[in-house]
């Protein structure tokens, strides 16, 4: 199906983006969106934050679903591993929260107690109202400077 092959390509795209580029931090951006004004600053910003409150820190959203994830470089290829391992079980939006949550052993594991971090404000704006996971249009959604908030968050499992 369509949607199992848009998750085959996630896990592409990830492992992909580590080949031939040299990079300490990575964004993982869906297509449908677009950087607001500022968001590259605000990233920078945060990116320094976290360093400065846990060097050892995960990964960041500065968005919605799987879409502005800030990861470091030595983190990607084993988080396109597990979405790889996963991906039959849950949607990866789903996976992405699992797993920089540590909300099973092997992610617990793997996230070894080190934070995640949420930027405050949405960095990247959506475009368009319909998404590939739902059929109900989604407007208002992913909009620049929108505060992240937990109604539009996935609920992490304790």
């Amino acid at each position: 199906t369509s949607v199992r092959q848009q998750k085959r390509d996630l896990v592409y795209t990830l492992r992909q983006g580590l080949q031939g580029f040299e990079s300490s931090h990575y964004l993982v951006m869906e297509d449908d969106f677009y950087l607001c004004p500022g968001g590259l600053r605000a990233i920078h910003y945060m990116i320094e934050k976290a360093y400065r409150m846990d060097a050892r820190w995960l990964a960041m959203k500065v968005s919605y679903g799987f879409n502005g994830i800030v990861l470091k470089a030595g983190d990607v290829a084993p988080f396109a591993g597990y979405l790889e391992e996963h991906l039959a079980r849950r949607p990866p939006d789903h996976l992405q929260t699992e797993w920089w949550a540590g909300e099973r052993p092997q992610s617990r594991e793997y996230k070894d107690g080190r934070p995640y971090f949420v930027f405050r404000y949405n960095l990247l704006e959506h475009v368009g109202v319909q998404s590939s996971l739902r059929s109900t249009k989604m407007v208002g959604f992913g909009v620049c400077g929108q505060e992240m908030n937990t109604e539009l968050m996935f609920q992490v499992r304790r």
